[in-house]
């Protein structure tokens, strides 16, 4: 079969050459991208096994443990992969970011120094030049990363990657929120139909207390889309309510999408992403509710939120915010056990340490 491209295409080829690493290596990609991390595993496996020497096979399977959360697997995938191709830049910073997930700081910047290195001794092409740029920024570099991005939209006045490059360093590292939303207002004029645009652009205005121009722009994302998969928007324009005092809104907004999660459990294909979502939809509205002083509805959401079980990071959050109105209720023996049950979850979480403090205080 002559360059087959998509999995069907892939799947015949593959079954007129079961030995051909190269349409493997193809299909696990077209998988990866479909997000299907477990199809293009076995297809990574199969690769390797084919061809022990493909360190881009090494490499795609490292981001997959990256992803699934198992750091050590990805570590060893990493090194498989330097260790076949020594002079790789992008291999070092991915592995730095195995070693930042493990609290291996030095480690992290020994990569990061060292995929610099590799790539300021290449050429200078654009796919350089980006490559660079998100070195420096993990680096903390901003201002060099600022440097690149400042000459790309030189050379080319409308590179959207280079403003939208430019507008997270100023929204998320540098806090700047007013030069992010200039860039961004470039980047939708360029793609005024991207949605993902307008809702980087909403959250520097919330940041900014400009809750109508937040909301105007989760609208228009909800316009360009009306029913997106992950349901984002919805979730968005809800908090957005709630962050700006339109508690009324708000609880009608969180009522819409625990709705629309519903209602889209079998056309999500991450389920633990579904659940995740279906349990903010309770978190945010006990969070609402104790704002508001309604400890015990609080709780109630709290409860189902904490009956989901969506991921164990966030399962802290809902213990620690439960605690947090057992104690305004003086039911200090519930608020206890949830602060404890936040620690075991997340032993540095350093907000639960401090209420289980206070809470012991008031008991006694």
């Amino acid at each position: 079969m002559d360059n087959p491209k998509t999995i069907e295409e892939l799947n015949k080829a593959i079954e007129l050459e079961p030995g051909n690493a190269v349409l493997y290596m193809q299909r696990g990609e077209r998988y990866w991208f479909a997000n299907q991390p477990d199809k293009a595993m076995a297809d990574y496996n199969k690769v390797i096994e084919l061809d022990p020497k493909n360190s881009m096979a090494y490499s795609h399977r490292a981001s997959i443990y990256h992803q699934k959360n198992q750091p050590d697997k990805a570590l060893e995938d990493y090194n498989k992969a330097i260790e076949l191709e020594p002079n790789q830049d992008y291999l070092y910073s991915n592995r730095a970011g195995v070693y930042n997930q493990l609290n291996q700081p030095e480690k992290t910047e020994e990569d990061l120094n060292k995929a610099l290195e590799l790539n300021l001794n290449s050429n200078d092409d654009r796919n350089n030049f980006i490559h660079r740029a998100n070195i420096y920024t993990q680096l903390k570099q901003y201002d060099k990363a600022l440097e690149i991005y400042n000459k790309m939209i030189e050379n080319n006045p409308h590179d959207l990657w280079a403003y939208e490059n430019r507008a997270m360093i100023y929204h998320h590292n540098l806090n700047e929120y007013e030069k992010a939303i200039e860039d961004y207002n470039k980047t939708i004029e360029l793609h005024p139909n991207e949605t993902w645009l307008y809702s980087n652009r909403a959250a520097c205005y919330n940041a900014l207390k400009q809750y109508d121009k937040a909301e105007a722009d989760f609208d228009k994302i909800i316009e360009l889309d009306p029913m997106p998969d992950h349901l984002c928007p919805y979730e968005s324009r809800a908090y957005n309510y709630l962050t700006s005092g339109q508690y009324e809104k708000s609880i009608a907004a969180y009522d819409e999408l625990e709705k629309l999660v519903v209602s889209k459990k079998n056309a999500i294909k991450n389920e633990e992403e579904w659940l995740f979502m279906y349990a903010r939809t309770f978190f945010n509205r006990g969070w609402l509710y104790a704002k508001l002083g309604d400890y015990e509805k609080a709780i109630g959401y709290y409860d189902k939120s904490i009956e989901l079980k969506p991921r164990n990071s966030w399962d802290a959050w809902f213990h620690f915010w439960r605690a947090v109105c057992h104690r305004e209720l003086k039911q200090f023996d519930k608020a206890i056990k949830d602060c404890e049950k936040a620690l075991e979850y997340k032993p540095d979480f350093e907000e639960a340490r401090e209420c289980l403090d206070k809470i012991l205080n008031d008991k006694n």
